[in-house]
């Protein structure tokens, strides 16, 4: 059949067919134009996901910078706290020096006075047992008090006694380890000669106090020991000692109470410059 140049014909039907055909292949480019919009819209979701990530990011700068003076704030503290650290370090560090300036031998000596006063106070209770124990006898003798009474007052003490001894010879034992001190400490810095001088004196006091206590002390324990044996000791030399003791007492316990109120009266003895 000749063309048809209307269209209609055979060759304009096959126009048309073709036409047709590439009509039938626009859905596969209509799909890939959809695949490519969908990818678009993809990007541009995720660059705006990534915008709004900025901004957040950008945000969190900002409140970073903002926190900024805060944290400069706390370094500020921070540098306070550690001057206020330095300064109570530094004083410490004062005070520590102070104390190692004070010269050993004042030192010493202080040691010894202190000692000698533990000694002192302990001695006071021994001294006062041992008057009372033999001033029963002696006001029995005469006539003062019944021999019940005096059972009273020597019951009391010879309780007391072996603790009176113990807390002597441990108080004794310590001063005796710190005894010359004082005497031995030579010339000190100006500072503490004041001190020094003060300390010597109050030594030297407790030093009589350390003299007298001892005799007392001394005739209370060996009165303590004899009572243990008493009744394994004839009654004719036990009472000729004891009798002894009670005459001599009196005599020893007043040079004690002396040299301990001398004592109490002495400079105190302080460190200090």
């Amino acid at each position: 059949m000749p063309p048809d140049s209307s269209g209609t014909g055979p060759v304009g039907e096959r126009a048309a067919r073709r036409r047709e055909q590439r009509g039938s292949g626009s859905p596969s480019r209509t799909l890939l134009a959809g695949l490519v919009t969908v990818g678009l819209l993809a990007v541009g979701g995720t660059g705006w996901a990534m915008t709004q990530g900025s901004g957040t990011s950008t945000s969190s700068a900002s409140s970073s910078t903002s926190a900024g003076p805060s944290t400069s704030s706390g370094a500020g503290s921070s540098s306070t706290s550690a001057s206020s650290d330095s300064s109570l370090s530094s004083e410490s560090s004062g005070s520590a020096t102070q104390s190692a300036a004070v010269p050993a031998a004042l030192a010493a000596c202080t040691s010894e006075v202190s000692s000698g006063d533990d000694l002192a106070k302990v001695s006071s209770t021994l001294a006062a047992h041992w008057r009372d124990h033999t001033s029963a006898q002696a006001r029995v003798d005469k006539g003062e008090i019944s021999a019940s009474e005096a059972e009273i007052a020597w019951k009391r003490t010879k309780a007391a006694g072996p603790s009176d001894i113990s807390k002597y010879r441990a108080a004794s034992t310590a001063y005796e380890k710190n005894k010359g001190s004082c005497a031995d400490m030579g010339q000190v810095p100006a500072g503490f000669a004041a001190a020094a001088s003060k300390c010597r004196q109050h030594a030297a006091a407790n030093g009589k106090v350390a003299t007298s206590i001892g005799a007392v002390a001394a005739s209370w324990a060996a009165h303590l020991g004899d009572m243990k044996i008493k009744s394994e000791t004839p009654t004719g030399p036990y009472m000729q000692k004891w009798r002894g003791q009670v005459n001599t007492a009196p005599q020893a316990v007043k040079r004690y109470e002396s040299a301990a109120a001398a004592s109490r009266d002495a400079p105190r003895c302080s460190v200090t410059p």
